[in-house]
């Protein structure tokens, strides 16, 4: 039905940020999400580039929101949106570039991974550029992956500040270096704020990891 999976607590508080602005997903599949956000009171309207059955990923799944066909590079798409929508980016392609390039609302709704399993570095260089993150919540995982729900809103012209893609899981202060590969979620800043997270990752991994460790983490490539 959709990459994500996003609680019933996430789901509120994305369509509260919405409010009763104009929302655009691109990129939004069978419509998943659009129809959970819509049940929220959101105004939302949901493109794909094959929107139906011709799509070989959705193969035989209903659809279960009006998803038109529509692509990321067609400016006409966004004209009378504030907020566009980004669920699980495709790696291997720039939808999601093209999809911020011609977008020219005030806030983004990013859902899935930095510097990993979605978008590109490029969009996320762009992101960075013009939006500054204000809120992160959190995207319900098995492990494997590090996605999470974040709004970002457009910068002012004379803003400087520039918001964390992966903030250490310990402080949330600095930019994380690190990621566990067992429980790709969990990334850090340095050695200190690893160890410090120890009592957090007992229970979830049973044994510890050394942060120094090729083994157990895995160095955070950044564009």
């Amino acid at each position: 039905y959709g990459y994500a999976t996003l609680s019933g607590s996430t789901l509120n508080k994305l369509a509260n940020a919405c409010g009763a602005r104009k929302v655009v997903e691109m990129g939004a599949g069978t419509g998943y999400l659009a129809h959970l956000l819509e049940e929220r009171g959101v105004k939302i309207t949901a493109y794909d580039a094959i929107p139906d059955s011709r799509n070989e990923y959705h193969a035989a799944t209903p659809p279960f929101f009006r998803v038109l066909a529509g692509a990321a590079d067609n400016p006409k798409l966004y004209s009378n949106a504030d907020v566009l929508l980004l669920c699980y980016p495709p790696t291997d392609n720039d939808m999601a570039e093209q999809a911020l390039t011609h977008f020219h609302g005030d806030d983004i709704v990013h859902i899935g991974e930095f510097c990993g399993l979605t978008g590109t570095r490029r969009f996320e260089q762009l992101l960075l550029s013009n939006f500054n993150c204000t809120h992160r919540w959190p995207v319900l995982h098995w492990g494997t992956d590090a996605a999470a729900a974040t709004l970002w809103e457009r910068k002012k012209p004379t803003e400087t500040t520039r918001s964390l893609r992966i903030p250490c899981s310990w402080c949330s202060m600095r930019e994380s270096s690190r990621r566990c590969k067992p429980l790709r979620n969990l990334s850090y800043c340095c050695a200190d704020c690893c160890k410090a997270d120890a009592s957090v990752r007992r229970p979830l991994l049973m044994t510890d990891v050394d942060f120094d460790n090729d083994e157990h983490f895995e160095r955070i490539k950044f564009g």
